[in-house]
């Protein structure tokens, strides 16, 4: 991890920056472990359970968390202009579990669902449920449609800011992929048989929208006119080859 500017401190000030070093490291280790069953000749079920562990300098170098005016007068919530690079713990595990069926309805197509749960030690817990339906246009044109819905609650040491005078916590983050939040993703997906076996190419476009929590109960003062968490919507496209 080599950080522009250098790996700030976690918890030093943007105007007082303590700089680590040019770079910091962390170790990254997955475990999946997969069973996948052939209920009858039309329904596949497959159950994944997946570990991760991971240590080191675990800080996103470039997030911040702002601090504001204290609670009363007419300038309660407004920012000080100090603003605190993020400080995350150094170690985290994470587990996943996932649940994926899919069902052959004879012409009509093979319906695919999903549900995820995930949970780790930083208190970030989440659901996914997805579903989606593939069909044939024509002999070798194929149309597959499909939806995701997220829902996440935030990790314990996330907070929207920091308040002028109070204790600095000993671990703090303002990065929104750690806060409650809510996520669908609307996906089509349009395909092509080629000559030769298992081979395919197709084009995917998704349509991603987040929301998150954008007036919490902790906010006060100015505080209250500010969208704290504002939506994040974006268009992914992508070009599949399978041979």
């Amino acid at each position: 991890i080599a950080p522009v500017g250098g790996v700030p401190q976690g918890l030093s000030t943007m105007a007082s920056k303590v700089v680590l070093g040019t770079t910091e490291s962390k170790n990254v280790m997955d475990i999946l472990v997969s069973l996948t069953q052939v209920m009858n000749r039309r329904w596949v079920l497959q159950l994944n359970y997946n570990m991760g562990m991971a240590s080191g300098y675990m800080n996103d170098p470039y997030k911040i968390v702002s601090e504001v005016v204290a609670p009363g007068g007419g300038t309660a919530g407004d920012p000080t202009g100090t603003n605190y690079y993020e400080k995350r713990p150094d170690k985290r595990v994470k587990n996943a579990i996932l649940v994926d069926s899919k069902v052959h309805m004879d012409q009509w197509g093979i319906l695919g669902t999903s549900y995820r749960y995930f949970f780790d030690d930083w208190g970030i817990t989440s659901h996914t449920l997805g579903v989606d339906y593939r069909f044939k246009v024509t002999t070798n044109w194929y149309l597959e449609p499909g939806f995701r819905y997220y829902i996440q609650n935030k990790a314990d040491f996330y907070r929207y800011f920091t308040v002028q005078g109070a204790t600095v916590p000993e671990f703090m983050s303002g990065d929104y992929r750690l806060g409650d939040m809510t996520a669908t993703t609307f996906g089509l997906e349009a395909g092509r048989k080629l000559p030769g076996y298992g081979k395919e190419i197709s084009f995917r476009a998704q349509l991603y929208t987040q929301t998150g929590d954008s007036h919490p109960g902790e906010a006060y003062g100015n505080l209250l006119n500010q969208d704290l968490s504002p939506k994040v919507t974006a268009v992914m496209g992508m070009l599949i080859y399978k041979f």
